[in-house]
């Protein structure tokens, strides 16, 4: 009797899927997991963008208000305006100081500091004068004291303040992009390692036809 010759068969565990349609798959997957590590690197910019803000507004704040409690009992002394001579001639010294006005209760300037500014000047209103208000920044504090009434404006010098700032986030920069080498060197070596395992591992070995007998 004849055996009946059967053809040779072979189950896959998984569906058939061209190279191709596997190419389109992974960059469409790595183009979505790029848009969204770009939309977190923007948002964690414009984060620190926004926190840097906060942190010069702050600083700036502080150091007005303590400039200003030393004008005040500055003022209380007798001899006070030799003595507001030498402090303002201390201020201008500052790298992180550009310029100080000490104004009475009217607005008439009392003293400031050398190669100091007006507010005209500052933001370019003058004929000719860049706009220097980004690098340079305003803060105003009013002095009450029992023998003056007024208020100081002082200018300061933006990047200095902000020096010790950028240098946390530039070396936070540099560990994030070291560590995304690392991820994309990773992700490289598991594409080519579930690559090769789809490849040889998931495959049942074909069955051989009987011989006739």
């Amino acid at each position: 009797m004849n055996t009946i010759d059967t053809a040779p068969t072979e189950l896959p565990l998984y569906p058939k899927i061209s190279s191709i349609y596997n190419k389109i798959m992974q960059l469409a997957i790595a183009i979505v997991l790029l848009i969204v590590l770009l939309n977190v690197w923007l948002g964690s910019e414009r984060q620190y963008q926004a926190t840097v803000q906060r942190h010069f507004t702050f600083i700036g704040h502080q150091l007005a208000q303590q400039i200003g409690l030393s004008i005040d009992a500055l003022m209380a002394q007798k001899h006070h305006q030799k003595t507001l001579e030498q402090y303002f001639a201390k201020l201008a010294t500052l790298v992180t100081v550009h310029d100080a006005h000490l104004y009475d209760d009217t607005g008439q300037t009392i003293l400031s500091t050398d190669n100091a500014e007006s507010i005209q000047q500052l933001y370019g209103i003058s004929k000719d004068e860049p706009n220097s208000s980004g690098q340079y920044v305003p803060f105003v504090v009013d002095i009450h004291s029992a023998k003056f009434t007024g208020y100081l404006r002082i200018t300061l010098v933006k990047q200095k303040l902000l020096t010790e700032l950028q240098h946390q986030n530039y070396n936070q920069q540099q560990l994030t992009r070291l560590m995304l080498l690392f991820a994309g060197f990773i992700g490289f070596l598991l594409t080519r390692g579930f690559s090769r395992f789809s490849r040889q591992g998931f495959r049942v070995a074909r069955v051989n036809s009987p011989k006739k007998g």
